[in-house]
């Protein structure tokens, strides 16, 4: 991976100022500078300590009274020169910068360094690349008084988040150190510190190095730091649909995929890719960079709505200069915009719409739906009779609302009446029956309600009232013998002998007068057999 640093200048309060960084130090006592000293020379890129503050003191711990620039001990490192000490694991200069500043020396001396660095953040979305290297001999002494390198990263706002202090001493297990002899050697690192939100407030940095306390130990570092953008740039799409994803060199970190390049080529970008750049992998201290690519990719969102009979009605959120493809999930496909579908049978369907924008991005929206089968409206009467519940079983299919109509009257809406009730007589009874969407069926039947007293005595049950009261109350006031058929006849005597009623329905009169209360005798013939039997009529 390169390391270069993109030197992209940014313009800030009317300056320009060159975003690369680069340094090495650490720190115990600090006097803070100016609070309006400018961020130029952040990273060394002078080849001097210019904006910079050096201290240089004893150690341990790290006690640095001593202010100012130290040449034997401050230096700025250039060219391709290799640290002599690190078996060749370590460059003086951090890859992709001109100059980087090595802290402390060789000597072993007892003695700290320490640099500090103050600014004005000067804008958001910004990331601190803090890179150092170290060189600890390790005297296997206790931590506390063994060679040692830190750095402090503090704001005047609000706390910043991740990685801002790092103590790194000689013997430590933790760190991944590689050896020469009796030197721990730290390879160029790299460490993000996120400054979004920071714009405005005051950054101050504190690097220091310690040799160990009894002497004869060193310890020293090189750092390089460089501010960045906080963003992972899409280029837009090639020809074949592919899109470039990449960020500023220096950062140092690793793609979604793995990659540790500052770009890499995904195929098949769509608005479901995850495009991000992970920083500080496998700290606790991770930071993750996304990228957004539904601002380059084309919208494939859409919706959808059921209607009935096996139709969807569907509609892409997308349809200018761009090019649509659907695929239903049955094996058919469509080019349009906008598409009122009719599915052949019910089930479930995976329904793919691909975009692909004047920009030869693609992308490609996914889901899942179910088309329902149509509602079939069935129900089965029982024998019936007036004032009694009709005997209802519902045989509806693919239903979850039933309707039931009465000659034309809404009488009841649950699946299954229990007291719906009929006149007698011709009745109309109807079932719509919907389901969720409110697509419906119907069935409609026409029933003949029968006489409640023809429910309460069948057909081969001969009834013969002993009494009747014809008073016009609506009560009792016909004289019927039940089932003894339409078309056959009934005889009424008095008590005189006399026939007052030849019929089949007698309302207790005679040529127009109201009979007297008695005993009066009835002659029938029923099964080929003469009967007599006595009524009583009542008022």
């Amino acid at each position: 991976m390169s390391l270069v640093p993109s030197r992209i200048p940014i313009k800030f309060t009317g300056l320009f100022y060159n975003l690369q960084l680069i340094f090495l130090v650490c720190v115990s006592s600090f006097s803070p500078l100016a609070a309006q000293i400018p961020f130029t020379n952040i990273g060394f890129e002078s080849g001097t300590f210019l904006n910079w503050q050096g201290a240089t003191g004893s150690c341990c711990p790290v006690y640095a009274p001593n202010q100012g620039i130290a040449p034997d001990r401050h230096n700025i490192t250039t060219g391709s020169g290799i640290d002599t000490l690190s078996n060749n694991l370590i460059q003086q200069v951090c890859a992709g910068s001109i100059h980087s500043a090595q802290l402390g020396n060789s000597g072993g001396d007892a003695e700290s360094e320490q640099l500090h660095f103050q600014m004005i953040i000067p804008s958001d979305s910004l990331i601190l690349a803090v890179k150092y290297a170290v060189l600890l001999q390790n005297a296997q002494h206790p931590p506390s008084k063994q060679p040692r390198f830190r750095y402090a990263i503090t704001t005047s706002g609000t706390t910043l988040a991740g990685c801002t202090e790092k103590l790194i001493l000689a013997g430590d297990t933790t760190v991944p150190f590689l050896h020469y002899q009796d030197i721990d050697i730290l390879p160029w690192q790299t460490t993000a510190i996120d400054l979004s939100g920071k714009s405005g407030d005051t950054l101050m940095l504190t690097f220091e190095t310690g040799d160990c306390e009894p002497g004869g130990h060193f310890g020293y570092a090189y750092v390089d730091l460089m501010l960045l953008p906080k963003k992972i740039y899409l280029n837009g799409c090639n020809t074949d649909g592919s899109l470039t994803a990449s960020v500023t060199s220096g950062l140092d970190g690793i793609w979604m995929n793995g990659s540790a390049t500052d770009s890499i080529h995904i195929e098949n970008p769509d608005s479901t890719n995850d495009i991000y750049y992970l920083l500080n992998a496998n700290t606790d201290c991770e930071l993750i960079i996304y990228a957004e690519p539904e601002m380059l990719l084309p919208s494939s969102e859409f919706t959808f709505t059921e209607m009935c009979e096996q139709q969807i009605e569907f509609n892409a959120d997308n349809s200018t200069n761009s090019t649509l493809v659907w695929d239903f999930g049955d094996g058919n496909n469509s080019v349009d915009s906008n598409v009122m579908y009719q599915y052949n049978f019910s089930g479930n369907f995976e329904v793919v719409l691909s975009v692909m924008g004047s920009n030869n991005c693609t992308s490609t929206t996914r889901k899942q739906i179910t088309v329902h089968e149509n509602s079939i409206a069935s129900f089965s009467v029982g024998d019936t009779c007036a004032g009694a519940p009709v005997l209802l079983t519902n045989e509806s299919q693919n239903a979850d609302n039933y309707f039931w109509y009465v000659n034309n009257h809404l009488n009841d809406t649950t699946k299954n009446p229990v007291n719906l009730i009929l006149i007698e007589g011709i009745n109309s009874l109807q079932l719509i029956a919907a389901n969720h969407i409110g697509c419906c069926d119907t069935s409609t039947v026409t029933l003949n309600i029968k006489p409640e007293i023809e429910c309460l005595f069948p057909e081969n049950y001969l009834f013969i009232p002993n009494a009747f009261s014809p008073n016009g109350d609506g009560i009792n006031d016909l004289f019927e013998i039940i089932n003894l058929g339409n078309d056959k006849v009934f005889e009424i005597y008095n008590r005189f002998g006399q026939l007052v009623y030849s019929g089949n329905s007698w309302n207790g009169s005679y040529e127009n007068d109201v009979c007297e209360t008695g005993v009066y005798l009835v002659n029938f013939q029923y099964n080929k057999k003469q009967h007599h039997q006595t009524i009583t009529l009542l008022k």
